[in-house]
């Protein structure tokens, strides 16, 4: 069997850039305003009151980015902000300061900004002056092969790619002589900063496409742009929860 060829040259891991784990140090954390009330069912408003409990507790150690959809919807998360003692009463108003936490206004269909989002990599500082750098792997969002509702999501990845300035790549690659974007929901995968830990199922992987054109190849993809993988199956998990999830098992 051919090997996958990445037509987006040079790849992150030629470049020596890894995918670190999630308890490494980091400079900030992102996440998106919830605004989609179906996604939680007669519970909306007690989520933005526990999204305010996890910006209180992100901002107390590092910089918490919030992407909102637009000017009101940034009034209303200051809101529930100050009103939880989260920010102090002079943060109503947008552009007013905020300590710890910053509003960017990219507009979502929904808040789940680990799937929708980049996965940063980044490549280790070489020599005693050289620095860091940061990358962004951009990868095609297809809204979990489920729902129509995607068109503002799918620019998410690279919108906040851009926002940080980060070098960016949009996989893509060629299977059987023709070009595909690699599709990946960024909280199918766990890594621990030096093999990733695919933490989606076999089942789940091969139904919904979320790596549209591999067939059963993702590692290679994976590799070529976040970290060498390990896998970790976890058969059965399907039956327990349709959707595949399996990133706390991983943990």
């Amino acid at each position: 069997m051919a090997k996958i060829k990445a037509l987006i040259l040079p790849t992150p891991a030629s470049l020596g850039y890894r995918m670190p784990a999630e308890w490494e140090p980091h400079a900030a954390t992102w996440i998106a305003w919830p605004h989609n009330r179906t996604d939680w069912p007669g519970k909306f408003t007690t989520v933005l009151w526990a999204y305010a409990e996890i910006v209180r507790n992100l901002a107390r150690v590092e910089r918490v980015n919030i992407l909102v959809n637009d000017e009101s919807a940034e009034i209303n998360a200051r809101a529930v902000l100050v009103i939880a003692n989260v920010l102090p009463k002079t943060a109503f108003e947008p552009a007013s300061p905020s300590g710890n936490v910053s509003f960017w206004r990219i507009p979502t269909n929904r808040s789940w900004l680990r799937d929708t989002g980049p996965s940063f990599v980044k490549r280790d500082a070489r020599g005693k002056e050289a620095k860091a750098a940061l990358g962004a792997v951009s990868w095609r969002f297809n809204a979990w092969a489920k729902y129509n509702d995607w068109k503002r999501d799918v620019h998410v990845s690279g919108a906040v790619a851009g926002f940080t300035r980060a070098l960016t790549w949009q996989p893509e690659i060629e299977v059987r002589g023709k070009p595909w974007p690699v599709v990946l929901e960024g909280g199918s995968i766990e890594v621990n900063g030096r093999g990733g830990y695919p933490s989606y199922t076999p089942w789940y992987t091969m139904h919904l496409g979320w790596l549209a054109g591999l067939r059963g190849r993702d590692d290679e993809a994976l590799t070529l742009f976040t970290t060498p993988v390990i896998y970790l199956w976890f058969d059965g998990f399907a039956k327990r929860w349709k959707e595949g999830n399996a990133m706390g098992a991983a943990r």
